[in-house]
């Protein structure tokens, strides 16, 4: 298991050094073999691509050839330190045994009660790929993207959304994910193989995405830059889309508007104590109130609408701005299972 640990360190190493090393590490081996589970922290640094899949842990939500795999492990390498929360142990459905684990840190080895200090996790790496494993290398099947369905009249729902959010973005694009339902919603997409994703779901900050947008774009303009956001979140940071047309960093936004902070709704057993509402915005029309008067803007919702503005959107020389209705309720398929084991989580079990 392995968060994003010193993998875009500029200056320091080539960039995904030391993911590109575990990589190669575990793909010398058989599943039966191996452990590859990608918790939500790694996702921006190694994101399951057509040519390059991983096995994602979600327990429950996990097909059960995959849940045995990770869960019947005879060792775990915890390369960097995954912090087994919530969210990563998938409402805490996950049956990991710790005394199977072998944590590598970035400066230190810890086995059990053990820590071997003074051990880098660049080391150990570089160390282990000299390895040779008995069996044949093992190449993994190619992934496709997920089906893109629905009508062009039908309604906006999550299960519409997510695949043609992966079906949108190419190789050369940098997507940075917004903590709350949008970090879990694609986590699961198969994407298409030279994207690059960024999210900070380990420290659960909403708002961070919209100025990490602007940054991304702006420290890498070779790249187009594409935002999938919340309301809720944006509502925080809103101000650097003003930000980003001052500067000419040409982002693609996309604002799912489904009345509210959503991912506290899947977390509550009352979803819709009042704090979990918000200021009814019009979304669409922030650009131009912040400067940003020669973006593509639209407010989407049907699935007709929304294709010809993700069209409209790629074409944009410019930035462009989506707002996108969805239902209040309707959860990707993550948050609606957290939902269901709201007693689970919060200690309250038989």
């Amino acid at each position: 298991m392995t968060p994003h640990i010193l993998t875009r360190k500029p200056r320091l190493r080539p960039r995904n050094f030391l993911i590109n090393d575990a990589k190669g590490l575990l793909q010398q081996y058989p599943p039966n073999c191996r452990h590859i589970a990608a918790s939500p922290e790694l996702q921006s640094a190694w994101k399951p691509t057509r040519k390059s899949p991983s096995i994602y842990h979600r327990r429950n939500l996990s097909d059960r050839k995959t849940r045995q795999i990770v869960e019947g492990a005879d060792l775990v390498l915890d390369l960097g330190g995954v912090n087994l929360n919530d969210i990563t142990t998938s409402a805490y459905s996950a049956k990991l045994d710790l005394s199977r684990f072998i944590t590598v840190g970035l400066n230190d080895v810890r086995i059990g009660d053990d820590v071997i200090a003074g051990v880098r996790l660049a080391d150990v790496l570089a160390e282990l790929i000299k390895l040779k494993p008995s069996s044949s290398p093992y190449r993994g099947t190619p992934q496709g993207l997920a089906p893109v369905n629905g009508k062009p009249s039908d309604k906006i729902t999550m299960a519409a959304l997510y695949p043609r959010y992966a079906a949108f973005l190419r190789a050369g694009d940098t997507v940075v994910l917004e903590t709350g339902s949008t970090s879990p919603g694609m986590t699961p997409m198969t994407l298409a193989d030279g994207v690059r994703v960024e999210a900070q779901v380990l420290w659960g900050s909403i708002g961070w995405a919209t100025p990490a947008a602007f940054g991304v774009a702006m420290a890498d303009t070779d790249r187009r830059t594409v935002l999938i956001t919340g309301e809720g979140s944006h509502q925080l940071t809103a101000n650097d889309i003003g930000a980003m047309g001052r500067f000419g960093a040409n982002v693609i936004v996309f604002v799912l508007n489904n009345s509210g902070y959503m991912i506290e709704r899947a977390l509550e057993e009352n979803p819709n104590w009042t704090y979990n509402d918000l200021a009814p915005w019009n979304f669409a029309q922030l650009p131009k109130a912040l400067g940003c008067s020669d973006w593509y803007t639209a407010r989407v919702t049907t699935l007709g609408e929304l294709d010809e503005a993700m069209k409209a959107a790629r074409a944009s020389k410019t930035g462009a701005y989506i707002e996108i209705i969805g239902g209040k309720m309707d959860m990707p398929p993550v948050l609606a299972y957290a939902h269901g084991q709201l007693k689970a989580m919060y200690g309250d079990t038989p």
